[in-house]
């Protein structure tokens, strides 16, 4: 408590003299109860202070105004996770073989063709991934990260075209999914 005072001294030099509470915008109030809490101030100081900085309609008084602080709720994640295979596609190029076809056991490391906008937790994306061939998964849905990477095993498929998906969901569900076109070439 001993540096409330001091706390409470910054938070209103961030106000010129002439501002009173009902010229406060939510967001000003807000900014100040957060500081507020995060210097650990008491919830029954926090509920004064956000009393008597809330707008008071005339019929109001503020002796019988209660309230509870709330803090802002963050938006919901509507964006889903963007999927690009490019880099796959020209890593794959790069072998004189792939115009031909691929074979063997081919890693696919996720994690360079996702990006997300959620936040990165550890080293983590709060992302979950799934490969596919022409629909068909070839692993069961995990969460991405760097250490990890899918296995596609051409020998599992005839020789040919197809078509290899990967797709992303984020934690608040949006999801998407990016395909290239593959030949396989497994030799005989």
């Amino acid at each position: 408590m001993k540096y409330f005072a001091p706390l409470l001294f910054s938070v209103l030099l961030m106000f010129p003299a002439s501002v009173s509470a009902a010229t406060l915008t939510q967001n000003q109030i807000n900014a100040i109860i957060s500081v507020l809490m995060a210097f650990g101030v008491d919830q029954t100081t926090i509920n004064a202070v956000s009393v008597a900085l809330a707008p008071v309609a005339p019929e109001t008084s503020i002796s019988n105004a209660t309230s509870t602080y709330q803090p802002p709720q963050p938006a919901p994640d509507t964006n889903p996770p963007v999927v690009n295979l490019q880099k796959l596609t020209d890593k794959w190029k790069q072998f004189k073989s792939f115009d031909t076809g691929v074979w063997g056991v081919l890693g696919l490391e996720e994690w360079n063709y996702v990006t997300d906008n959620s936040k990165v937790t550890g080293e983590a994306l709060n992302v979950f991934v799934q490969w596919s061939v022409d629909g068909a998964p070839i692993e069961q849905e995990r969460e991405i990260n760097w250490m990890s990477k899918s296995i596609l095993d051409t020998t599992k498929y005839q020789n040919g075209k197809y078509t290899l998906t990967l797709k992303a969901t984020d934690a608040a569900g949006n999801s998407s999914s990016a395909s290239i076109t593959i030949t396989i070439k497994n030799p005989n």
